[in-house]
């Protein structure tokens, strides 16, 4: 699949759709295209993977944190030729339920490789359809923690934020009135508000220091403020 002939479009179903370049003057109800370059360039791991959960493209970042030389390396890989079972079927759940629930999945994940290297992830699954309009997969966008990817983390936290919270035709079941947090970022704002610091924090949770600084910047973004003491004050009032 060559990503530059590709787009993703939102159509008046709601469905995210991946529709090659050619096609899209026939299509009548589209909302919202995107190009599937722009998606895969950002500072973040992003792949399309087929109703089997095997890779049919993923970017080059993704690819780093599978081990393999190229994205083109990765084609009809499984998620189990790279981790260990526990965390293999964590993430064919997260896609079982992806599919069935036919909507956007967020989940936290501890992933372990064959190599026995271990990293936190968080990350989005949602169905993407062809241009029939059938099931042909699933659109998987995570941030991984703590194998040095990308070089500005906190570049890659407001992207991933932005597209989650703030990018309703890109997620159209997200509502951006709402303010999602994970289950660590709950642990980690309930934290703060109790004045702890982030060493403090990083104790409680058994997590470096460094680790609970970028979860605090993600939540930062999240809800649009900029210091920790209007962090506080936000979290409060809502």
């Amino acid at each position: 699949m060559n990503i530059q002939d590709f787009y993703l479009i939102r159509s008046f179903s709601n469905r995210i759709r991946l529709i090659c370049g050619n096609q899209l003057n026939t299509i009548n109800d589209c909302l919202w295209s995107s190009s599937l370059i722009d998606l895969f360039n950002m500072p973040l791991n992003v792949a399309l993977l087929d109703v089997e959960s095997k890779v049919q493209v993923m970017n080059e970042s993704n690819a780093n944190v599978w081990k393999c030389s190229s994205p083109n390396e990765t084609i009809g890989m499984s998620i189990r030729d790279i981790y260990r079972d526990t965390s293999a079927n964590f993430s064919l759940l997260h896609d079982d339920l992806t599919l069935k629930q036919d909507r956007l999945i967020i989940k936290e994940e501890n992933c372990i490789r064959m190599d026995d290297i271990s990293f936190p992830s968080i990350t989005a699954k949602l169905p993407y359809y062809n241009h029939e309009n059938n099931l042909a997969g699933i659109l998987a966008i995570s941030l991984t923690l703590g194998l040095n990817i990308f070089p500005d983390i906190q570049q890659s936290f407001k992207s991933f934020s932005e597209i989650l919270m703030k990018n309703e035709r890109i997620f159209p079941d997200n509502n951006s009135k709402n303010i999602y947090l994970t289950t660590r970022e709950k642990e980690i704002l309930n934290l703060v508000v109790l004045g702890k610091t982030a060493r403090e924090s990083a104790n409680i949770l058994k997590l470096s220091k460094r680790t609970i600084e970028f979860y605090v910047e993600n939540i930062k973004v999240k809800f649009n403020v900029s210091t920790k003491s209007e962090l506080i004050e936000k979290a409060i009032i809502i």
